[in-house]
């Protein structure tokens, strides 16, 4: 068989990849886990960030005092802003710094997203936030539950938030 030929990377590729943008707390490494660092951070949309973080904050009444994933990272927040959609909805929210009991938060926050209904199919893995792995995920969630709620009278207290292609589609019906 005869060796398989690989393109050498340009040298500037790696220093450009800033992973925390698309949620890597660890360095990307090389091969495959360098080109789906690339490709997750390339889907990653920082507009749909800032507008998640903004209904995030107006749930909570709560500014974040910290980046999107560092904020969210310990779970705390995610609680309380699904406890301002479903009262009660997480008992007990923990506010120690030993990572056991902030991925609970983070579980917590999920199991809560699932009673309410939103399917499994927009809820990320506790390692995607809490190591920060794939905040992509995280964004995709909050867009998720989000859209489970709106429109049901027992949550109208919730504010909404439309991605940009929700709000194209009903800007194309109100026109």
């Amino acid at each position: 068989r005869p060796p398989i030929k690989r393109e050498p990377r340009p040298a500037h590729q790696a220093q450009t990849l800033d992973t925390t943008v698309a949620g890597g707390g660890r360095g990307v490494g090389f091969g495959i886990d360098h080109d789906l660092a690339v490709k997750q951070q390339e889907k990653y949309d920082l507009n749909e960030e800032s507008k998640a973080q903004a209904w995030i904050e107006g749930l909570t009444g709560e500014a974040f005092s910290q980046g999107f994933g560092e904020q969210l990272k310990d779970g705390a927040t995610l609680c309380k802003a699904v406890n301002v959609i479903k009262p009660g909805s997480v008992k007990k929210i923990n506010s120690s710094s030993l990572a056991f009991k902030q991925m609970e938060n983070v579980t917590f926050f999920l199991k809560a997203c699932r009673e309410i209904g939103v399917p499994q199919s927009s809820l990320f893995e506790t390692p995607d936030l809490y190591e920060l792995k794939d905040l992509g995920l995280v964004v995709q969630c909050i867009y998720g539950l989000a859209k489970h709620v709106r429109g049901k009278a027992e949550y109208s207290h919730v504010p909404e938030l439309l991605s940009a292609t929700q709000e194209a589609i009903e800007a194309g019906q109100t026109a």
